[in-house]
């Protein structure tokens, strides 16, 4: 009996299994390892989706006892499937970024556009990826009301430290090959703007999220480690 339970627990560790080996001999794990913020969580964060399935697979194999030694590990290889299936179908929509403002700039106000006509100008302060020190991937699209691209920019390459946002973008989407998509609403940025100078910066970096780290070693694949941030500029 507990026999069958251990070849089923181990027959769903080793889908994971194959996919951790394919990922060292690709050099993924030893990048992904090097850029985490703390190794033994990364490590741990890993760990647990192998726990999970082992489980699953057990009481699988389990459920099924009076069956073979090669069934339970069939069982066991099957039985997280339907996990790996959710995670991969979920799919990986731009993540929408709300701009918080601070006490000092008021918090919601149409005044200034209404009196302008326009928004105020809007600013990305890129410093953080100039010369490839964040993302070399990672770009920027302005996308106008007509739900077409106005212009992408690099941000490792951009010629600034900060970029301008044309005056007739309405949504920007940032994207990078290790980062997940991320959208900014200029509407709602010009909605609680109540400054008086015209002008808003919006300060870029990108940050490690073990959540997403967890998700990878669920199986999806998709979910990449880095989130874009967008915050405004103090």
């Amino acid at each position: 009996m507990w026999k069958i339970a251990l070849i089923g627990g181990a027959g769903g560790v080793l889908p994971t299994l194959v996919d951790k080996v394919e990922a060292w001999n690709e050099g993924v794990v030893m990048l992904w390892l090097g850029t985490a913020p703390n190794v033994w969580i990364a490590i741990l964060v890993a760990l647990i989706p192998m726990v999970v399935y082992f489980i699953i697979g057990a009481i699988v194999a389990y459920v099924y006892e009076d069956q073979s030694v090669q069934k339970a590990l069939l069982l066991g290889i099957g039985a997280p499937a339907f996990i790996v299936a959710s995670v991969n179908n979920a799919g990986n929509p731009p993540e929408q970024i709300k701009i918080a403002y601070s006490g000092s700039l008021g918090f919601v106000t149409s005044a200034y556009a209404q009196s302008s006509g326009s928004g105020p100008e809007v600013y990305l302060d890129v410093g953080k990826f100039v010369g490839g020190k964040g993302c070399e991937t990672c770009t920027v699209t302005f996308w106008g009301a007509d739900g077409k691209p106005i212009a992408t920019e690099p941000l490792a390459t951009a010629p600034s430290a900060t970029i301008e946002v044309p005056n007739t973008a309405k949504i920007l989407e940032f994207r990078g090959m290790d980062t997940n998509p991320a959208q900014v609403d200029l509407g709602k940025v010009y909605q609680g703007y109540a400054s008086g100078n015209g002008k808003v910066t919006l300060d870029v970096d990108i940050n490690r999220s073990y959540w997403n780290d967890f998700n990878r070693s669920l199986g999806a694949k998709g979910t990449q480690p880095y989130n874009f941030d967008v915050q405004l500029a103090r």
